[in-house]
């Protein structure tokens, strides 16, 4: 097994203080993006089950015997599925995120080559 070395960047200048406010802020924006990530996926699951649920109600009540749900569930079902919306715009995934970025690969990691820009 080889033995693999990491070494800091020569082009970047950093003492020791610097370096660990770097250290610091990207461990606050790692946290940060991963509770925006659970975030948003607990507003895309409770989007899906009210979708869900709303159908589910719609082909009950199309039955000749079926059951109309009360006004007062709908209603809050209503309130519920506006509330959700405006928290949670279309925000793309991370890799689509990382796709868009220029200089990076689909992982997000830092491309070795920059594109090149026309000017």
């Amino acid at each position: 097994m080889q033995k693999v070395y990491r070494r800091a960047d020569p082009r970047l200048q950093l003492n020791a203080e610097d370096r660990a406010a770097r250290r610091g802020a990207i461990e606050q924006l790692y946290a940060m993006a991963k509770s925006n990530d659970r975030d948003r996926k607990t507003i895309l699951g409770i989007q899906s089950a009210l979708k869900t649920a709303r159908e589910n109600w719609k082909t009950e009540a199309a039955k000749p015997k079926g059951t109309k749900m009360p006004e007062a569930i709908v209603k809050s079902a209503d309130e519920l599925q506006k509330k959700s919306r405006p928290g949670c715009p279309k925000v793309p995934t991370r890799a689509a995120r990382a796709w868009a970025t220029p200089g990076r690969h689909s992982n997000g990691s830092p491309s070795l080559f920059p594109p090149r820009y026309r000017t």
